[in-house]
């Protein structure tokens, strides 16, 4: 789900907006992906943070989409958290915000459409499910033709397991054999994704059902 260029813009910072205190800027009311993902690709930058935790779907959301992510607080992250994620280039976008946004002319644009174009380039070598699942496959030598047990038995969404299955699966295709089928993550899923958490956005439905 990762654009094949930047995106065209029409507005500097995403009304979505996690780190807000001010009411009517944190925005989550988007009830369809191609709507969320949209709002993203037209704007230059998009807030992100930690919450209940460091990773976040967020992150990979934005930057899929063609975004800068700002990122706050990125610098105070451990060095052994989010350790495949591009914190260096997070830094260097949210310089670019905090240079920029008060005159945001043609250079800066010129600067951000090269940033983005890192951003997506370094997306699609290492934050993809099947870059996180050859990571795993790598570090356990699994060799070809060998399969993969995944035992995933709680059914409600779970972005690690359920992206790392997504990955697993796009590699290793029958050769990695589920204990209990997680239904959502397939496109034949007959539910409602909207009761699913995220509204099941990014992660649900992708899955070729014959895998």
């Amino acid at each position: 789900k990762i654009v094949a260029h930047v995106p065209v813009k029409s507005q500097l910072v995403s009304i979505i907006d996690p780190t807000a205190t001010v009411p009517g800027r944190r925005n989550y009311s988007f009830t369809e992906e191609a709507d969320y993902y949209a709002e993203y690709r037209k704007s230059w930058f998009a807030h992100t943070c930690k919450k209940a935790g460091w990773d976040c779907m967020r992150h990979y959301e934005i930057i899929a989409n063609g975004c800068l992510p700002l990122f706050r607080n990125i610098e105070s992250c451990p060095t052994d958290v989010l350790t495949v994620f591009p914190k260096d280039l997070c830094v260097r976008a949210i310089d670019l915000y905090r240079r920029t946004a008060a005159d945001f002319n043609a250079e800066a644009e010129q600067e951000a459409t090269s940033l983005i174009r890192e951003f997506l380039d370094y997306a699609r070598s290492h934050l993809t499910t099947e870059a996180l699942a050859q990571r795993i496959l790598d570090e356990w030598d699994v060799k070809e033709g060998e399969k993969v047990l995944f035992i995933g038995p709680n059914l409600y969404p779970d972005y690690q397991r359920d992206l790392l299955l997504d990955g697993m699966k796009r590699l290793k295709g029958t050769d990695c054999v589920e204990v209990a089928n997680i239904p959502f993550m397939y496109s034949d899923f007959s539910g409602d994704i909207t009761k699913l958490y995220g509204r099941g956005m990014s992660y649900s439905r992708n899955l070729d059902p014959a895998l």
